[in-house]
C-alpha cells in the first residue's frame, strides 16, 4: 500500500445555489460555506498517514475534529447528547475535492494514494460520535464504505441500487450490533438531481401514533422475513424464527429497529399497528437533496430513512456517498465478532 502525504491540493466550496432548504423543517441544517478557510486549513494540517494505517488516520481525524469551527462541532455533539430537536443533521457546503475520480462501477472505493478529502471529514465526524466500524458483509469491510449504483443491483433494497426505492430502514435491524449513528456524505449528486433523502424522526412517529399501537410494536410480535441485501448467505449463518418487537429501550429512551423490506407482523393486531407505523413514517418524514459537500449524520435507534430511485448512466458521473457506521459504545465489548486481525471490522450474522 502507497504511504499518502497530507492533502495539501485546493478544494473547492459548493456555491450559495447549491444549497437547498429541506422541505418541512428548520434546523436540519447547518450552512458550513462561511467555515470554508478554517476546515480547508484544518485538513491541510493533518499530519502524514498511510493508507493503510487505520488506528493513526483515525487519530489524525480525532484531532481534525478538534480543529474544525465551533458551530460545526456544537451541532454534532448536540446531536449526539440528544440535545437537538430532530436526530438528524445535513451539514451543507463543505469542502469537497478539486479532481474528482470519476464513480466507480463496483462501489468500491477507487485507487488514490491519499484519503480523499470525504474521508477525512467522514472520519473525523464518525470520532466525534463514537467508534466507526465495518462489517464483513458489507463493501468487504470497508470502514468507510463507498457506496454508487451497480448495474447488476439497480433493484436491490442496497445502496447500490439505483431503480428502486430504498424502503425506510434502520441500517442492521436485525443483528445483534446495530450502527449508532450513520454518517453520509455526498461526493458527487446524481446529474438530474433526482435522488432524495427522506429522513422520519422516532419522536415525531410516536406523536403519531396511538398508544395502542405503541404497546403493540414494544411486543415481540414481527419477524425479519429476509434480510438486508448484504446477508443473502443467512439461511447459513442466521435464524430467521424469532419474534422480536419493533420499538425497544424504554419509555423515556424509545429505539426503534425496523426495515420496512424485511419485517413482517405475525398477526392481524400487529399489522395494524404496522400500517399505522407505515402511514407516520411518509406523514412526518423531511426530505432532503444531498449535493458535493453536504455530510448527513442521524441516530440510526432514533430515526429511519430512505431514499427515492434516480436515474443511472454508469459514466463516471453518477451519484457516489460515502456510508460510515458508528458504535457509540459497544465496540470494545465485541472483542469475540471481530474479524481475525481487523480490529474494527465485525463479522456479524444475522440473528433474525
Amino acid at each position: 500500500m502507497t504511504t499518502s502525504v497530507a492533502y495539501r491540493s485546493p478544494l473547492v466550496v459548493p456555491s450559495p445555489q447549491m444549497v437547498p432548504t429541506p422541505e418541512g423543517a428548520s434546523g436540519v441544517t447547518l450552512d458550513c460555506r462561511p467555515y470554508a478557510a478554517q476546515i480547508q486549513q484544518a485538513i491541510a494540517s493533518r499530519r502524514p498517514v498511510s493508507l493503510a494505517d487505520t488506528e493513526r488516520f483515525l487519530v489524525e481525524a480525532e484531532m481534525l475534529f478538534h480543529a474544525l469551527p465551533e458551530p460545526l462541532r456544537r451541532a454534532v455533539i448536540e446531536l449526539k447528547s440528544g440535545l437537538s430537536r430532530y436526530p438528524f443533521l445535513i451539514l451543507k457546503g463543505l469542502p469537497t475535492e478539486q479532481s474528482l475520480p470519476p464513480t466507480p462501477l463496483d462501489s468500491r472505493r477507487p485507487r488514490m494514494e491519499r484519503f480523499m478529502v470525504g474521508e477525512w471529514l467522514s472520519a473525523a465526524i464518525a470520532k466525534a460520535l463514537g467508534e466507526p466500524f465495518g462489517l464483513v458483509q458489507q463493501n468487504e469491510g470497508e470502514l468507510i464504505q463507498h457506496n454508487s449504483p451497480v448495474k447488476l443491483h439497480e433493484t436491490a433494497q442496497s445502496g447500490e441500487s439505483s431503480k428502486t426505492e430504498l424502503l425506510f430502514h434502520t441500517d442492521g435491524s436485525f443483528l445483534p450490533l446495530t450502527p449508532d449513528y450513520n454518517v453520509i456524505s455526498c461526493l458527487r449528486p446524481d446529474p438530474a438531481r433526482e435522488a432524495v433523502t427522506s429522513f422520519t424522526s422516532l419522536e415525531d412517529l410516536l406523536a403519531e401514533l396511538s398508544p395502542k399501537h405503541r404497546e403493540l410494536l414494544s411486543q415481540p410480535r414481527f419477524l425479519a422475513d429476509g434480510v438486508e441485501y448484504d446477508y443473502d448467505e443467512v439461511n447459513e449463518r442466521g435464524n430467521r424464527t424469532h419474534h422480536v418487537p419493533l420499538l425497544r429501550g424504554t419509555a423515556e429512551q424509545p429505539y426503534i429497529f425496523y426495515d420496512q423490506d424485511i419485517h413482517r407482523a405475525v398477526d392481524a393486531e400487529a399489522a395494524e399497528a404496522l400500517r399505522a407505523l407505515d402511514a407516520a413514517l411518509e406523514a412526518k418524514a423531511i426530505h432532503v437533496k444531498l449535493e458535493a459537500g453536504d455530510v448527513a449524520l442521524f441516530d440510526n435507534r432514533r430515526c429511519m430513512h430512505k431514499r427515492s430511485p434516480f436515474h443511472a448512466n454508469y459514466d463516471g458521473k453518477d451519484r457516489w456517498c460515502l456510508l460510515t457506521y458508528v458504535s457509540s459504545s459497544a465496540l470494545e465489548a465485541t472483542r469475540e465478532r471481530r474479524a481475525a486481525g481487523r480490529r474494527r471490522v465485525l463479522d456479524i450474522p444475522a440473528n433474525l
